[in-house]
């Protein structure tokens, strides 16, 4: 499947890996996930264009017909270079409009750093998946709840474990006297492309440098077995690891514009 925007073409690539299915339809692909209801990014709609004074309405009503059920609302455009200021007719649906940057960097260039973590490995047993759990939900967002949070961190490293065991990606770790301290993911995309996922770390071990070492060390490994030419990641442009990517050697190519209305079940208790 052919995409303009490089973000969307790898979440499309590791979202079919994952058992997601991918239509294309006259003027944009749906994605959908039975197998994982609650995580919006497996359920929206990729528009190749937001052209029009009805876009709001159209696309309201396009999302309806495909996910009858959801309570939630996803729609990604694939044009990086769309205006954000066309877009603030969405905000009418509740929903919050996103552009983050979109990284790359040949295996060549990473830079290594150093840091005090005991163990950098790739994840080999249930102990790891069952700690990036864990430290995923310690990591989650502030606009989401524990409880919900949990059940679709869980399905979603299901989806990445056995990705991973069909031997299309791997998971790495930082690990401080057993605990798993901070993790990444990185998935073959095909065509020489491999895409990090969940770069996190816990917050009592921050500004150690492990993040940066485990990407590069995951980045690394993507080259070796997979003979990935390009990796990429996609950051938030005000979150502070954008720095730390940059200082490992990767580029912004391009922004990944995105429109999401949480479902009021995952709001957060006021």
């Amino acid at each position: 499947m052919q995409c303009r925007s490089l973000g969307y073409s790898t979440d499309l690539a590791i979202l079919e890996l994952g058992g997601s299915s991918i239509e294309r339809r006259s003027n944009h692909w749906k994605i959908s996930s039975p197998h994982a209801p609650t995580y919006y990014w497996g359920n929206f709609l990729l528009a190749d264009s937001l052209d029009g004074d009805d876009a709001v309405h159209v696309w309201r009503e396009q999302f309806a017909r495909d996910f009858p059920k959801a309570h939630h609302f996803a729609l990604g455009l694939d044009d990086p270079g769309q205006e954000l200021s066309t877009l603030r007719g969405f905000h009418e649906l509740g929903a919050d409009v996103a552009a983050m940057t979109v990284l790359s960097c040949s295996p060549g260039d990473l830079i290594e750093r150093g840091s005090d973590a005991e163990v950098l490995r790739a994840f080999g047993h249930q102990e790891d998946w069952t700690q990036a759990l864990e430290l995923g939900v310690v990591t989650r967002g502030d606009g989401f709840t524990e409880g919900p949070y949990r059940a679709f961190f869980s399905n979603y490293l299901d989806m990445q474990r056995s990705i991973v065991e069909r031997d299309r990606g791997s998971w790495w770790g930082a690990f401080v006297e057993g605990r798993l301290v901070s993790q990444a993911g990185i998935i073959d995309c095909g065509d020489g492309l491999a895409r990090y996922q969940m770069v996190s770390t816990h917050p009592e071990f921050r500004r150690r440098g492990l993040a940066g070492r485990v990407v590069a060390a995951a980045g690394r490994a993507s080259a070796e077995i997979f003979q990935s030419q390009t990796l990429v990641i996609v950051a938030d442009p005000d979150y502070h690891a954008i720095s730390i990517y940059r200082d490992l050697g990767f580029v912004a190519t391009e922004r990944q514009v995105s429109i999401e209305r949480v479902a009021k079940s995952d709001q957060p208790e006021s």
